[in-house]
């Protein structure tokens, strides 16, 4: 290297007789950089015939040297050629920036003119080589080779063996990049149509070191350290064509297959792409195009379905740049990625722009893409658009960081699910921003409406959310409103966690209106005016929603009239008790109503009701406070809540409920003062 000087000092006696000359030298010492790398003893001497290049000459060094050698040479003329043979081997050389194993070379040939052509045989090679940029490591094989040398032009070449040169664990590191393999082979690349015959030509001219060459190159496993990105796998093979002049290396590559994991985190496999660029001081700069990737989740549960890459990557100066599209395996186009990376720091980021993604039935669908997304919304209908942005940084030690946040737009998306509590989701529609996506945290609090919500006899339409992921698996509900026959049903500042395993929730309920509620039960001669309110707790477990203490309650006093000719007939043909319950209930005036419910939402539920008042439709019986408790034991009252939230939807048919099981207790209390009415 132009770095480093090389020096060999040695007392001699030099004799010559005819054309022989006789070299002797009782020491020896060589030195490279002022680093001693061979002194000793040595012994040498000499019987070559100049002129003809005939003789033989042998040197050894022993005594206390850090790398023993020795070397044979033997020519002998043949006409105009000379056949020549010559051995050298040394042991163990360790310097600052190179180190050798014990290694021996064996050199058969013919020299005619100034071109040697022969077979080199070596079994050693590098243990360590540092530059100021570079290190390479464990480069030894054992190998034999064919060899053209022209002495005057100073050019050396060599066809690769048909068996590889293979290399058992050779590593490279560069800067803070590294990569190590295992059984690497290096292969001839021999196709007559191109031209290609498997030669690797080495040039060596006034100081210059060149390299023209094809060759493709397999291995076993690699391991790779790219700052924070890891890589280990099959690496895939590689046909390399390189041609280096005055240290620069001009590099064409083509892949094709592999199977590599990235960062632990995802499955690369059967890559197909080129590269081309440059190799110089230390420095690499390429230019790749991949023209398909196929890319897998390995974290579980899966985070996302096995997708294809196709874009291009541009290392340069430490900086790699990359851009490209994701599709399904079905080539549907589901992202844009633009990214880039500091290679040496492990610093940068990407973004995923995605959208708009329009999702069918019998189509795309979410889960095709999250397949944890199939637990909780399948059947979906509407589009999504959005970006996912990933940055890789570092904390206060130094250590790397990474974080995924993304914005995500829903328009008018309907689904079934997200559990079995809630059946159907309709015209879901919001703009968030996520801080983070694993875990998942807003940024801040958010904004969304539902059309319809449907836990089966419970029917939400047209509710606005503010909600907040505070990334600890659990979903905060600033609130949440639905307009409820007249009045407005609430959830306010609740905690819902994920799986929703076994959840509690409370529905208020805030001044619905009873003639509203009684017109869309549509039971044949009942009406009523009030305002009602009250709470009803929602318990979620194993997927399934129940009322548990539900209360309603009047807000003042109101009237509930219930009148019919079965009704009317009933009452007159029956007793005084008959008469006062029934005859009663045609227009009464009431002071309290108080409602108690529980049960299953998807099956039968208990009612209580308990309602106080007075009526005037009954003789002698106004002076009187009436007194109702009634008590419904598993009514199918599922069925009269679903027509009621139904009959805000379109072309929905009414139904006659028939109730039964119902328990009556009437109390008649006469009034203690007037101002109680």
């Amino acid at each position: 290297a132009p770095a480093e000087t090389f020096s060999l000092e040695a007392p001699l006696a030099i004799a010559k007789s005819a054309q022989n000359i006789e070299i002797r030298s009782e020491a020896l010492s060589i030195q490279l950089d002022n680093n001693v790398l061979i002194s000793g003893d040595a012994a040498a001497e000499s019987d070559l015939a100049l002129t003809a290049w005939e003789g033989q000459a042998n040197l050894t060094a022993t005594g206390e040297t850090l790398a023993p050698f020795k070397l044979a040479l033997n020519a002998e003329a043949d006409g105009d050629a000379t056949q020549v043979s010559s051995s050298f081997g040394h042991g163990p050389i360790s310097q600052n920036t190179v180190k050798l194993p014990a290694s021996e070379y064996q050199v058969l040939g013919t020299i005619i003119g100034n071109i040697f052509e022969g077979q080199v045989s070596i079994d050693g090679g590098l243990s360590t080589l540092r530059t100021d940029t570079t290190t390479f490591r464990n480069f030894n094989i054992q190998t034999e080779l064919p060899v053209s040398y022209d002495l005057t032009a100073g050019r050396l070449s060599t066809t690769l063996p048909a068996s590889c040169l293979i290399f058992n664990n050779p590593s490279i590191t560069l800067g803070r990049n590294k990569m190590s393999l295992s059984d690497l082979a290096v292969c001839p690349v021999i196709n007559q149509a191109a031209n290609d015959t498997g030669e690797v030509v080495l040039d060596l001219v006034e100081g210059s070191v060149g390299l023209t060459g094809k060759a493709k190159i397999r291995a076993r496993s690699l391991t790779g350290d790219y700052g924070e990105i890891t890589l280990k796998g099959a690496p895939p093979v590689t046909t390399l064509n390189v041609k280096t002049k005055n240290n620069k290396a001009m590099i064409e590559m083509a892949y094709e297959g592999g199977k590599m994991i990235l960062n632990e985190d995802f499955a690369l496999s059967k890559v197909k792409g080129k590269s081309k660029g440059t190799y110089e001081a230390g420095a690499l700069n390429l230019v790749t195009d991949i023209a398909a990737l196929n890319v897998r989740d390995l974290v579980k549960p899966i985070r996302v379905s096995p997708m294809q890459f196709a874009g291009q990557v541009i290392l340069k100066d430490e900086m790699t740049d990359l851009t490209g599209k994701l599709t399904t395996p079905k080539d549907i186009e589901l992202a844009t990625v633009k990214g880039a990376f500091n290679t040496k720091s492990g610093e940068g980021g990407a973004e995923v722009l995605f959208g708009p993604l329009t999702f069918q039935r019998r189509g795309l669908q979410p889960g095709t893409i999250v397949p944890e997304l199939k637990a909780y919304m399948v059947n979906v209908t509407g589009s999504s658009q959005g970006g996912v942005t990933i940055t890789l940084g570092k904390d206060r030690s130094g250590q790397g960081t990474q974080n995924v946040s993304a914005r995500i737009a829903l328009d008018n998306m309907s689904f079934s699910g997200p559990t079995r509590a809630v059946s159907e989701t309709g015209g879901f529609t919001l703009d968030a921003e996520f801080e983070s996506l694993m875990p998942l945290k807003t940024a801040g609090v958010q904004k969304a409406t539902i059309e319809l919500l449907d836990l089966d006899a419970l029917q939400l339409l047209n509710g606005e959310f503010e909600f907040e992921a505070p990334g600890d698996e659990t979903l905060v509900i600033e609130r949440a409103e639905w307009p409820w026959f007249g009045g407005v049903l609430g959830l306010y500042d609740t905690v819902v966690p994920f799986d929703m395993k076994q959840t509690k929730i409370t529905l208020v309920v805030d001044e619905i209106e009873l003639e509203e509620l009684l017109k869309w039960f549509n039971i044949r001669g009942l009406s009523g005016k009030g305002l009602l309110k009250g709470e009803l707790p929602l318990l979620f477990e194993n997927g399934e929603a129940s009322i548990v203490d539900g209360v309603l309650k009047s807000v003042g006093p109101g009237v509930i009239q219930y009148s019919t000719e079965e009704l009317d007939a009933a009452a007159e043909a029956g007793g005084q008790s008959t008469q006062i319950a029934f005859g009663a209930l045609r227009k009464l005036d009431y002071t309290n109503l108080d409602t108690r419910i529980n049960g299953a939402l998807a099956g039968n539920v208990d009612i209580s009701l308990k309602l106080e008042g007075q009526t005037s439709q009954v003789e002698n019986l106004d002076k009187f406070k009436i007194k109702y408790n009634i008590n419904i034991n598993e009514a199918p009252f599922t069925a009269l809540l679903n027509q009621a939230f139904a009959g805000e939807r379109a072309k929905q048919e009414r139904i006659d409920a028939i109730v039964q099981g119902i328990g009556v207790e009437v109390v008649t209390e006469e009034l203690k003062d007037k101002s109680e009415q």
